[in-house]
């Protein structure tokens, strides 16, 4: 049997159809990449083949996903490259009415290929607390006649659920879709790692991503790069990071007594990171990423068409102990550029960058 190319199966309907019928193929998930290593499971029962669709570009070894200086060229961070799903979420009301730019990668890979390198593994509390999300709900088991795994993304999969009737039913009448399943609790939860950064001038002797921009000298680190892997295009997005427990930088944990108890015993624990905190550009830029912000959003339907993107709506910052927090940070940066070390580098906040 002669299975598709895996370069073009993506693409080849006509193909897949064929070979899903010569195979009798009973598992397909529409994926990302943690759903490679689910498919992998599955595939390990005998009797069954599956199949592992993935939608997006394969890469040929582009610079801008091969070399870390091209990072923000991939999509990474702007929307409209070729990498990119491009979708933007709905005018955020905590945010000036700004639409952020919710990145999707879009080839074999998904946003793993776009992290600029950075690896950022959980914490084993982290992983722990899962089972503790179904501590308040009865457990049930379904069975069905064949398996059927949906996974396409924290977008894709609500999006495609109301597609097919399942969800909220004022909604999806609204766009002419018969209700299947009235659940309304399917466009929501949505939720988003904010960020917000710090800004410092410091010594002009450190090194900054700003010096990529004479032609000369970054033509010098491509040529480096390309004969030994080192120099300044094997940077990535962060010089480095560092994930910072709740009590290492507020004395008030209980700004989240509202949540869900083991929410907060996370956040008590100095085994799990509350705040993600990056150091870019050679000291000129703090990024600070909350890990469990509390603040929560929808995947509402813009329309019917499959091929087109939902509103997207995390309301960022609309939960205040997220505001709180946010300050919290901003005074532990202080804190941080006010250290001995800091002070050689003649470290200096200039203001506050909007993300």
């Amino acid at each position: 049997m002669n299975r598709p190319n895996p370069m073009t199966m993506w693409s080849r309907v006509a193909v897949l159809e064929a070979w899903l019928l010569e195979t009798g193929c009973r598992r397909i998930l529409s994926t990302h990449i943690w759903d490679v290593f689910v498919g992998h499971v599955c595939s390990q029962c005998a009797i069954e083949t599956v199949l592992v669709i993935e939608a997006g570009l394969v890469d040929a070894g582009e610079k801008e996903i091969m070399i870390p200086r091209y990072y923000v060229a991939s999509g990474g961070t702007y929307a409209g490259e070729k990498f990119n799903w491009n979708a933007s979420t709905t005018p955020q009301d905590a945010l000036g009415g700004r639409q952020i730019i919710f990145t999707q990668g879009k080839l074999i890979g998904w946003s793993s290929a776009l992290n600029a390198i950075v690896y950022d593994r959980g914490r084993p509390s982290d992983y722990g607390s899962w089972p503790a999300l179904n501590n308040y709900a009865k457990r049930k088991t379904v069975k069905v006649s064949k398996e059927a795994i949906l996974s396409a993304g924290a977008l894709r999969s609500p999006h495609l659920l109301m597609l097919s009737g399942i969800g909220e039913k004022a909604q999806l009448e609204r766009h002419g879709i018969k209700t299947v399943v009235n659940i309304p609790g399917v466009d929501q939860n949505c939720q988003d790692h904010a960020i917000g950064s710090f800004a410092m001038r410091v010594d002009q002797s450190l090194e900054k991503a700003s010096e990529l921009e004479d032609p000369e000298f970054d033509a010098l680190q491509g040529e480096e790069y390309y004969e030994s892997r080192t120099g300044r295009w094997t940077d990535g997005l962060p010089a480095s990071l560092a994930f910072i427990p709740y009590l290492n930088f507020t004395s008030d944990p209980d700004t989240v007594l509202d949540t869900v108890n083991h929410i907060i015993d996370m956040h008590r624990a100095r085994s799990t990171a509350g705040q993600e905190l990056m150091y870019l550009n050679g000291g000129q830029l703090f990024v600070t990423v909350f890990m469990h912000p509390l603040s929560r959003g929808t995947v509402k339907l813009a329309s019917a068409e499959p091929f087109g993107y939902p509103f997207v709506d995390p309301q960022y910052l609309s939960h205040p102990s997220d505001i709180k927090l946010y300050v919290d940070a901003l005074k532990y940066y202080r804190r941080i550029i006010a250290t001995g070390a800091m002070k050689k580098s003649n470290a200096k906040e200039i203001f506050l960058v909007q993300t």
